[in-house]
């Protein structure tokens, strides 16, 4: 899960930096596809706003999008990722 996530976030950076658009909703809409567990915990995260004002602040740099999204997706907010998925997931 974590690896589509990963994954997911370098396309929508590469893309979002491309066509010079946030596209936070697109994200989220893939990572809900990925999977709606992992989607609830972001949208609890405020992802979309997080997003949005990632890509505002590195707008010209995919890479640097990339390093921010983990600079705040680090790996506290993983642990708590994993003790939510283990709680709530069938």
């Amino acid at each position: 899960m974590l690896a589509a996530l990963f994954e997911c976030v370098d396309e929508f950076a590469k893309k979002a930096v491309l066509v010079q658009k946030d596209l936070a909703v697109e994200t989220a809409e893939r990572i809900m596809a990925v999977s709606p567990y992992l989607f609830a915990f972001l949208e609890q995260e405020n992802f979309i706003e997080i997003w949005k004002r990632l890509f505002k602040q590195n707008h010209k740099d995919a890479a640097l999008l990339k390093t921010a999204f983990h600079c705040w997706f680090d790996g506290l907010k993983i642990i708590r990722l994993f003790h939510i998925l283990e709680k709530t997931m069938p």
